[in-house]
């Protein structure tokens, strides 16, 4: 017998639990708690529960920031018999717990944005591990909030993530060694938004345990909105990450990207980046960046200062007379009416790589300024060092994630 307020859908036979209501019988197998405002916030939750609830397959709670720090740990454990559960989803927000559970095997979705007062448990990292370990189907992690690291962790544990497709992280430290304890299969997509305390040289995440290391497509973005972002693209997962434009610059973003084994890359875009050109080319960043790229096919540059990326293309620009990117096939550059496009230096980088049998197939410049460029003309003298050169007028760039035609998706919020 239930209440008259329980709602059900007619086709999935799940229930919805609302402050105010009380079922009896076998329990619901869907409940979300969103909104509580009382100081007994999660208590209130066993009203719904006079027992354990065996046919729970989705849970869902999210208190009130006022509320995050009253509630009992332990009331959670109440729910869940000691028998193995059928609980598939599991979303928890401003909630403390110490995840306990090791009874939800069948768990496959985990959202989770620990209270303030979790976080500072100094032992939350390796409650956090044993309980990925007790979930091998997990599939979908989407974590929000600071992972502190823990003392109590030793350097080699490494948890085994088999099941895996997404793993999302909002506000990572970026001295957090979380992702060291974790191992990544090829097929996950990785989206990782860092949070800096200072000033670093580079991200220092170890990526050992990623297991996609061939990059084979990279997007860059720095400076156009308030994050810096960089996706990586291989044959099996993606790995997105984010930060802070003031923290993450444009240097420390390249300095970042030498952690990679770049020496697959295909396909490189690069968008509203400030990149400085330097005096000695073999000291730039730009130079250092592409020196693996030796696989390198295609690179895109919009709204981009194209100074230091024609010098580094340029083998006798440097003094070791280094070519780089040997196999390089297709330069695309949009210009807006602000961005100035160095024709008579991009036309010498093609001269020098034809001599040195490494002639560009193709040099395409995109007109973003509604005609303001007015230079199509000298574009086309690029013609006697360049198989086909073309000069095209549209209104606005492709996403800075999808330059290729790849699927673009800049739908999640980081503020």
């Amino acid at each position: 017998m239930t209440h008259p307020s329980l709602s059900t859908g007619p086709l999935t036979h799940q229930y919805r639990v609302t402050p105010g209501w009380f079922t009896a019988g076998t329990g619901p197998t869907s409940a979300d708690t969103s909104g509580f405002n009382t100081s007994n916030a999660l208590s209130g939750l066993l009203n719904h529960f006079p027992f354990p609830a065996p046919l729970l397959k989705e849970l869902k709670i999210t208190l009130n920031l006022n509320n995050r720090a009253s509630n009992d740990p332990a009331i959670l454990n109440a729910i869940f018999p000691d028998h193995p559960s059928p609980l598939q989803k599991l979303s928890l927000c401003n909630v403390v717990t110490d995840l306990p559970w090791r009874n939800l095997s069948n768990l496959t979705v985990f959202e989770f944005r620990p209270a303030q007062r979790t976080l500072v448990d100094s032992h939350f990292m390796r409650k956090l591990l044993d309980f990925f370990e007790s979930v091998p189907l997990l599939k979908n992690i989407e974590l929000f909030d600071s992972i502190p690291d823990s003392p109590t962790v030793s350097p080699g544990r490494v948890i085994p993530l088999l099941a895996l497709e997404n793993l999302a992280i909002r506000n990572l430290p970026a001295k957090s060694t979380f992702l060291n304890h974790l191992s990544i299969p090829r097929c996950a997509l990785l989206d990782l938004h860092f949070s800096f305390s200072g000033f670093g040289p580079t991200i220092p995440f170890c990526f050992f345990n990623f297991g996609n290391p061939d990059v084979t497509t990279i997007n860059l973005l720095v400076y156009a909105t308030p994050w810096t972002r960089m996706q990586l693209r291989g044959p099996g997962g993606v790995l997105r990450m984010s930060g802070n434009m003031y923290k993450w610059s444009a240097p420390l973003l390249l300095q970042s990207l030498g952690k990679f084994d770049l020496s697959k890359a295909r396909r490189l875009s690069v968008t509203a980046n400030p990149f400085p050109s330097d005096y000695k080319i073999e000291d730039s960043l730009v130079f250092h960046t592409l020196l693996p790229m030796n696989d390198l096919r295609i690179l895109a540059l919009t709204k981009v200062c194209d100074l230091p990326f024609i010098q580094a293309l340029n083998p006798e620009e440097n003094q070791s007379h280094t070519l780089l990117c040997p196999v390089l096939e297709d330069l695309v550059i949009y210009v807006t009416s602000q961005d100035y496009v160095h024709l008579e230096r991009l036309k010498n980088m093609a001269r020098n790589r034809a001599v040195r049998f490494s002639k560009l197939s193709s040099i395409t410049i995109i007109d973003l300024s509604e005609g303001q460029q007015h230079h199509s003309h000298a574009i086309f003298s690029l013609k006697e060092y360049v198989w086909r050169v073309e000069c095209k007028l549209e209104a606005s760039p492709p996403n800075w994630d999808a330059v290729f035609g790849d699927r673009g998706d800049d739908e999640y919020d980081m503020n």
